[in-house]
């Protein structure tokens, strides 16, 4: 839909454009070729671009290879999965959008604003563009490919391919990864952005830009406050900036800036520009190829590189200093100042203007162009150069140098090397010239030259020249009445001689030219031999290269030469003879004159007014007198002429591409051929015979006479219907007789239809056209590919075809029974009218203002009515499309199937039948009165849009919103739409109603197919009926009134509904998903089956028996279900569903399919502060699923699941734990009753943990209790008659505790043990004054508690401490001071991880004497920091923190023997105590403890066996030791609850096993290690372990 011909989407005025349209004017008889371009009309001759409704476009294929070139996507309109080739385009405007496409290369797509494009992928030579306010997600940028987003525009999740391209500024909003990492731009800030292969960023005002990267071809753009830093920028990537800026970075020379006006280090290359601007500087720049830099007044620039290509601009007063140009760099200074440039070989300095550069270093080959206006100094290879007041000296000219010494001023000493050049104006001096091989020099004979050449000394004074070389460009003018000796003349000199000029003893060497006439005075040599001009007569001359040598009247040449780019120009009167003219050669002549010899075509000759077989080319020109006569003249290019004026005639002239001969009045051209690219012009008067036109040959004939033509295919004919004509073309014999035109083919021709005239069987292809004047008529006309008629006002056509590619306009004119075939146009202009057309598919026509179509039928073809257009009696069938624009009208018009009738803003539509499969589509703006849309018909209006008194027959859709306008009847009565208020509307048949935000609809029916769209915001109200499969659509609806599925409604629903209203469901099966909310609830009636799926529903449910109501797929329903005076209906709960009940529940059959029916409190249910307990009551139950159940053991009360009749079936109660103790322990608690049947429940977990104690399941007969004892009843004591009493089990909360509060004794018991070794280290070191230690310990042991706990500790930790030693004469005593920390992890049996940290520290005392006595003792104070974490049986998280403090000690008391030299043992005896004070617990789940005093006694005898040995000098000392403790705390005191006594018994005895090694590394530092095994009645440390060190002082 919606194709255009022609068409391109012009971004500047963003709209469509149409191309190749032409139009003329009318009303006058033409007299000369008129081609004015389409584009002269008014921008009403643009094709609106106006959608249908929804529009879905799928795996389509644009340009190349495909049927379509272009797509616009509108309003409403889709496209997915759209491939775009080369030469194809997308356009996608304000609410369309396109979905995963693919552009190639060549392909485009706009993305204007409103509009969205989704998953489009770019390939190399692909081009997507976002305009301000579109949108483009997920772009994929391949290599080559070309994203540009404009300001306003935003494109999100790109990804940006290497090589992939991204045009934007810091106005539009993007987001993506690169190679890189992720990038973006928002709120003016741009970052990471990558810029390659074309890729542009342009960082606006007061915008920045951070981490960007810039690698060949891309382009970082920074002006005025803009600032961009951390910029990398790799080879070939451009930054154009100017000193405002800021900016920092790196390029290939390391780090640059912009900072303060004061730029360094820039490099500019491939587009790169630095502006320095007035009062800034820049220091060290590079420029490179494509780079530029330009200096402002008063700005600066030091330590410029210019290397080749690169340009750096120097302005009235700013200033360049220290440049230097090297090989194809450029500078130039114009008005500004240059300091210090160096020009090396190949480099160009420039100085105009006025402008100065001194302390110049030119280096040979540098080239320096300026003039005596500018001021220079510096060094050359000859020395010291200057300009100066007028005055230059010592220049030196080369490689493209040139110096121009103005009138007035003076040269001294200039040398001229090849490349160079000096030009001297008259009134200038040059003096010591040194012209060397290729040097050249211009001047004239009024200048004053002196110098050496390589033919010697050379001059001009006084008006005399002498000696002078001119190659290479140089240049001598002798003006008259001055002369010129001994010249030579070289390839590309040139010496002009003006008339009474002389030059004598020329030497012309080939290439070189000689310009002059007949009245000058030469003599000399060329490749000929001697040539000479004297008194009028020229001999031997040679023309080429720019040679002229023109013969007056009465003046002679012989034996001319002319070559390529010569030209010889004979005046009437004047001769000519024995010319010799070779190809490309020029001849400018008359009849009158005299010619003869020989060119390309063999000898030719003018004679007594006779011409023959001359070659007209390269411009060359022929005028044939009256009288007079040319025969077999051959005319070639570059618009080479021959004019036959009255008189005259022309035979046999052959015309080729570029010729051109003109027949004036009274003038005759017999037996012409005209060859491609030739052309013949007969003007009024004149006349043509035998005129041949061959393929791209043209022949024009306006008023004049043209008989016997032969027109080949491909050649043009242009007359009027003034002319006379008769001749053959490939349809047979045509004619232009007394105003009547007959079988006429024009192609790249144009035939005028005057006044009063006619044309009959014209055929008109590729490049013609038909001018039909006022009161012109033209009759049965085919225009093919490329054709043109123009019909002015009150001009007629009938019976008109119009194929593919050709184009009627009628300019005021009127065009009758006219067929558009695909890919014809009609334009019918102001006044002009068009009756009984046919618009086939394809075809095209459009009315403008004052213009009117009438009787059109459109098969497939568009019709277009614009502002002041109209259109009446219109038939629209398959395809066809009609579109009225603003201020365009339509009247009884017909849509049948497939029709469409488009009103664009300010269109207005009268008296529309809209049939079955027709579509009538109103915009905003655009007004229809009085439509009838019968079954099957569709009328749509737009947000804006209106229609009123429209009549809505049974099975006719209307496709609206609550922003349009509408008025009218239905079958239910009458219907409007007004102020966003909709009511009664009636949808069905693809009917679509919808709701805006903030809008509302009353009274809704929604039949077969039709569709109800709600959006956010939007409220229904009144009573909302959907019948059949009419359908609900909306991400949020809001139902303030009642909405009833009817009638067998199949409808599904996805979204959020949600409101007070109610939602009834008679019969039928409905799906809902998303959110549901109904504060009047939800009513089943009639065997109605509602299916939730994945849908959050939270509303009342009443349903009756018969119904059925299924949560599937994770639904959750939230609220009560009953049933009604009827009973109530069938449930069932599937998949990860969930029904959380809102208070008792009725239902009929339950049936659970791995569901969970749900009785606790929660956040969105009962939100009461007491526990109220819930029953279900079923009729049967079967399946398997959980119920989620409350139970308050404590207050003997719970949640009831009550089965009236059978239950069948597994199901898991999952009924919440509790830490609170019950008040009666041994009580039971139902929670299931069934009637009967074979169902088995279980609890989760296994059981239920309820303050101290587990609970169980227990079955008693088909009702379920829960109880405290095990769920297997006690065995039977042997011999008795008593079973034992079943043995109850503590929960895993009470464990815990019992392990937390033994947990602090050993982790006491375990530092002090380790900290028992230290006195070893002060033994070894008694002859120290003391010292500081410390060491890590780490323990891994596993623990028996009360009640059967138990669990594993992990200990890791360290000690610090230091001392010093009294020497008592026979002994010793060290006093000290510690701290430590440990990290000690609980890991309980029977699940959970608790932690203790410990923090202390202490002193000790150490005392020892000479006979290896020692006594040592220990005071510690601990502070614990307890965190408990465990789980009850249900999965639920415990914990509880709290804070403990405890102290304690040790003695110890021992001796050490010598066994020998190297052995000694020690025994010992020791004691430890320590008691944590008591503490109350508690426990988020309610449980609460308190831990008595913890104490704890040990006793411990043991020996420790070692030797000393000499490792390296090292004292190393290993060592063995052993021991027995046994703990005699036995009665600590755990009460939980308030209820229940527990005794944690940790007395027992333990062995312990060990060995270490300590070595005394030096003097002063020593370090140990020790491993130990310990196991005991309660506990077992398979590993305990310990190292350490000790610094003396």
């Amino acid at each position: 839909m919606n194709k255009v011909y022609n068409t391109v989407w012009n971004e500047s005025t963003g709209m469509w454009v149409v191309t190749s349209e032409l139009t003329r004017k009318g009303g006058r008889r033409p007299r000369q070729i008129r081609r004015t371009a389409l584009a002269g009309l008014i921008a009403g001759l643009l094709l609106p671009s106006a959608p249908a409704l929804a529009v879905d476009y799928n795996n389509e294929t644009l340009g190349s290879g495909a049927t379509s070139s272009s797509m616009s996507l509108n309003a409403g309109d889709t496209a997915t999965d759209t491939t775009i080739n080369s030469g194809g385009s997308q356009r996608v405007s304000s609410g369309g959008s396109a979905t995963s496409t693919t552009i190639n290369s060549g392909g485009f797509q706009y993305v204007s604003s409103g509009g969205s494009a989704t998953d489009t992928t770019i390939n190399s030579g692909g081009y997507q563009h976002v305009s301000s306010g579109g949108s483009a997600t997920d772009t994929t940028i391949n290599s080559g490919g070309y994203l540009s987003v404009s300001g306003g525009g935003t494109a999100v999740d790109i990804t940006q391919n290497s090589g992939g391209v991204i045009d934007t500024n810091t106005y539009a909003t993007l987001s993506g990864t690169n190679i890189n990492g992720s990038f973006s731009i928002v709120n003016g800030s741009a970052s990471n952005m990558l810029l390659e292969n074309g890729g542009f960023l342009s960082v606006l005002n007061g915008h920045q830009a951070t981490n960007t990267t810039i690698n060949s071809g891309g382009y970082l753009s920074v002006y005025g406050d803009g600032s961009a830093v951390d910029i990398t920028q790799n080879s070939g990537g451009a930054i154009s900036t100017d000193t405002s800026a800021t900016l920092s970075g790196t390029n290939i020379n390391g780090s640059f800036s912009i900072a303060g006006g004061s730029a360094s280090n820039m490099l500019l290359e491939n587009r790169g520009q630095l502006n320095v601007n007035s009062g800034h500087q820049a220091t060290n720049t590079i420029i490179n190829s494509g780079g530029n830099q330009h200096i402002s007044g008063g700005g600066s620039a030091t330590d410029t590189t210019i290397n080749s290509a690169g340009f750096q601009y120097v302005y009235s007063g700013g200033s360049a200093t220290s440049t230097t140009i090297n090989r194809g760099g450029n500078q130039y200074v114009s008005g500004g100042s240059a300091t210090n440039t160096t020009i090396n070989s190949g480099g160009y300095l420039s100085v105009y203007g006025g402008g100065t550069a001194v302390d110049i270093t030119q280096n040979s080959g540098g080239a320096i162009d300026t003039n005596t206006y500018a001021t220079l100094s510096g060094t050359n290879i000859n020395g010291s150069f200057s300009i100066a007041g007028g005055s230059a000296s010592n220049m030196l000219l080369e490689n493209g140098g040139y110096l121009n010494v103005n009138s007035g001023h003076q040269a001294t000493n200039t040398t001229i090397n090849s490349g160079g050049g000096l030009r001297v104006s008259g009134g200038g001096t040059a003096v010591d010239i040194t012209q060397n091989s290729g040097g050249a020099i211009s001047a004239d004979t009024s200048a004053t030259l002196s110098g050496t050449n390589i033919n010697g000394s050379f001059s001009i004074a006084n008006g005399s020249a002498s000696n002078m070389l001119l190659e290479n460009g140089g240049s001598l003018y002798v003006n008259s009445g001055h002369q010129a000796t001994n010249t030579t003349i070289n390839s590309g000199g040139g010496l002009r001689v003006s008339g009474g000029g002389t030059a004598v003893d020329i030497t012309q060497n080939s290439g070189g030219a000689i310009d002059t006439n007949t009245y000058a005075t030469l003599s000399g040599t060329n490749i000929n031999g001697s040539f000479s001009i004297a008194n009028g007569s020229a001999s031997n001359m040679l023309l080429e290269n720019g040679g002229y040598l023109y013969v007056d009247g009465g003046h002679q040449a012989t034996n001319t030469t002319i070559n390529s780019g010569g030209i010889l120009s004979v005046s009437g009167g004047g001769t000519a003879v024995d010319i010799t003219q070779n190809s490309g050669g020029v001849i400018d002549t008359n009849t009158y004159a005299t010619l003869s010899g020989t060119n390309i075509n063999g000898s030719f000759s003018i004679a007594n007014g006779s011409a023959s077989n001359m070659l007209l080319e390269n411009g060359g020109f022929l005028y044939v007198n009256s009288g007079h006569q040319a025969m077999n003249t051959t005319i070639n290019n570059s618009r080479s002429t021959m004019n036959v004026l009255g008189g005259g005639s022309a035979t046999s002239t052959t015309i080729n591409s570029g010729g051109y001969q003109y027949v004036s009045s009274g003038g005759s051209a017999t037996s012409t051929t005209i060859n491609s690219g030739g052309n013949q012009y007969v003007s009024s008067g004149g006349s043509a015979t035998d005129t041949t036109i061959n393929s791209g040959g043209s022949l024009v004939v306006f008023d004049g006479t043209a008989v016997d033509i032969t027109q080949n295919s491909g050649g043009a004919i242009t007359a009027d219907t003034s002319a006379t004509l008769s001749g053959t073309n490939i349809n047979g014999s045509f004619s232009i007789a007394n105003g009547s035109a007959s079988n006429m083919l024009l192609e790249r021709g144009s035939l005028y239809v005057e006044g009063g005239h006619q044309a009959t069987n014209t055929t008109i292809n590729g490049g013609g056209s038909m001018d039909v004047s006022t009161d012109g008529s033209a009759t049965n006309t085919t225009i093919n590919d490329g054709g043109q008629m123009y019909v002015s006002t009150d001009g007629s056509v009938t019976s008109t075809i119009v194929n593919i590619g050709g184009f009627v306009n009628l300019l005021g004119g009127s065009a009758t029974d006219t067929t558009l075939n695909e890919g014809g146009r009609m334009l019918v202009n102001p006044q002009g009218s068009a009756t009984g057309t046919i618009i086939n598919r394809g075809g095209y026509q459009e009315i403008l203002r004052s213009a009117g179509a009438a009787n059109t039928i459109i098969n497939g073809g568009q019709q277009s009515v614009l502002s002041g257009g109209s259109a009446t009696d219109t038939t629209l069938n398959s395809g066809g499309a009609q579109y009225i624009n603003n201020g365009g009208s339509a009247t009884d018009t017909t849509l049948n199937s497939g029709g469409a009738q488009y009103i664009n803003n300010g269109g207005s539509v009268t008296n529309t039948t809209i049939n079955s499969g027709g579509g009538q589509y109103v915009y905003i703006n655009g007004n229809v009165t009085k439509t009838t849309i019968t079954d099957g018909g569709i009328l749509q209006v737009d947000a804006g849009g209106s229609a009123s008194q429209v009549t809505q027959n049974s099975g006719g859709a209307i496709v609206t919103n609550t922003s349009a306008v509408l008025s009218g009847t239905n079958d239910k009565g009458t219907f409007s739409i007004a102020g966003g208020s909709a009511s009664n509307m009636s949808l069905e048949n693809g009917g679509l109603l919808t709701v805006l935000v903030g809008h509302d609809a009353s009274d809704t029916t929604v039949g077969s197919d039709g569709t109800l769209s709600v959006q956010s915001g939007g409220v229904l109200r009144g009573t909302t009926t959907l019948t059949d499969n009419g359908t609900l659509v909306g991400n949020m609806v809001t139902n303030e009134g009642n909405l009833y599925f009817l009638n067998n409604s199949a409808a599904t629903f996805a979204g959020t509904l949600t409101g007070t209203g109610t939602l009834t469901q008679e019969g039928g099966n409905t799906r809902f998903s998303g959110l549901l909310s109904q504060d009047g609830g939800i009513t089943l009636h009639s065997g109605a089956a509602m299916t939730m799926v994945t849908l959050q529903a939270n509303a009342n449910v009443t349903t009756q028996s018969g119904t059925s109501l299924t949560l599937d797929n994770g639904s959750i329903l939230t609220g009560n279900v009953t049933g009604d005076n009827t009973g109530a209906g069938d449930m069932t709960v599937k998949g990860a569903s969930v029904w959380h009940l809102d208070g008792d529940a009725t239902v009929g059959a339950l049936t659970l399919d791995n569901g969970t029916v749900d009785f606790r409190p929660s956040a969105t249910t009962r939100l009461t502060q007491a526990f109220r307990p819930v029953s279900l009551v079923s009729e049967s139950l079967s399946g398997n699923g959980t119920f989620r159940m409350n139970t308050d053991i404590a207050s003997h009360t719970g949640d009831m699941l009550n089965v009236t009749g059978n239950a069948n079936g597994n199901f898991v109660l999952d009924i919440r734990n509790t830490g609170l103790e019950p008040v009666s322990a041994g009580t039971p608690l139902q929670v299931v009753h069934t009637g009967s049947g074979d169902a088995a429940f279980s609890l989760n977990g296994g059981k239920v943990d309820a303050g101290t104690w587990e609970y169980y399941l227990n079955k008693e007969n088909t009702d379920w209790y829960l109880k405290a004892d095990s769920s297997q009843p006690g065995t039977d004591n042997p011999g008795t008659d008593n079973p034992v009493p079943p043995v109850r089990h503590t929960t895993k909360s009470a464990d815990a505790v019992l392990d937390m509060a033994t947990a602090p004794v050993y982790v006491f018991n375990s530092e002090l043990q380790s900290l028992r070794f230290r006195h070893g280290d002060v033994m070894q070191n008694t002859r120290s004054p003391g010292g500081v230690w410390g060491r890590y310990t780490g323990s891994d042991t596993r623990i028996s508690g009360g009640a059967g706990s138990g669990y594993s500790l992990t200990q890791s930790g360290m000690e610090t401490g230091g001392d010093t030693v009294f020497d008592l004469n026979e002994s010793r005593l060290a006093v000290g001071a510690f701290v430590s920390y440990s990290d000690n992890s609980i890991s309980h049996n029977r699940g959970g991880s608790s932690t203790v940290g410990s923090t202390g520290g202490g002193l000790y005392a150490t005392w020892f004497n000479n006979d290896g006595y020692y006594v040592d003792g220990v005071i510690k104070v601990n502070r614990f920091r307890n965190e408990l974490r465990t789980w009850m049986s249900d999965g639920t998280a415990v914990k509880g923190d709290y804070h403990q403090n405890g102290f304690g000690g040790s003695l110890e008391a021992g001796r050490t023997f010598s066994l020998n030299e190297n052995t000694w043992i020690q025994p010992y005896l020791r004691s430890t105590a320590f008691r944590a004070e008591s503490k109350d617990i508690s426990l988020d789940n309610g449980m609460k403890a308190k831990a008595g005093t913890t104490k704890s006694l040990q006793g411990e005898v043991g020996v420790n066996l070692g030797m000393n040995l000499d490792v390296a000098g090292t004292v190393v000392r290993p060592y063995l030791t052993t021991a027995v403790s046994h703990e005699f705390s036995d009665n600590n005191r755990v009460r939980i609850n308030d209820s229940y006594n527990f005794t944690n018994d940790i007395s027992g005895t333990t062995g312990k096993y060990g060995a270490g090694v300590s070595a005394q590394l030096t003097a002063n530092a020593g370090v140990w290690a020790e491993a130990s095994y310990q196991n005991g009645e309660n506990t077992e440390s398979p590993v305990t372990g310990s190292v350490g060190f000790r610094i003396n002082f």
